[in-house]
């Protein structure tokens, strides 16, 4: 998804099953998101853009930009709170 489109539905869908499965009981320790820059994939090359960093190969320096889907999941993660994008003061939890 390298127009960042789907990246933050999915990424909240995610978190939402996760608070989901905290809510029935389950021990969730961590939670690790796949994968922060774009990276080689065996079947497929680089052709996949799956991580929150852009990272542009053709740039000297492999010049990174940070996707919107980045700033969402870093608000969730500082704000704790998926209601209103982490931020906001809304009440953290469930």
């Amino acid at each position: 998804d390298a127009t960042d489109v789907l990246r933050p539905a999915y990424l909240i869908e995610h978190l939402l099953a996760v608070r989901a499965a905290m809510l029935s009981g389950v021990r969730v320790l961590a939670y690790v998101f796949w994968t922060l820059t774009d990276n080689w994939e065996w079947a497929d090359g680089y052709c996949p853009k799956f991580g929150l960093v852009a990272m542009n190969r053709t740039a000297q320096g492999l010049t990174r930009t940070k996707r919107d889907s980045y700033h969402l999941f870093t608000a969730i993660a500082t704000g704790g709170d998926l209601r209103d994008g982490g931020g906001g003061g809304a009440a953290r939890g469930p």
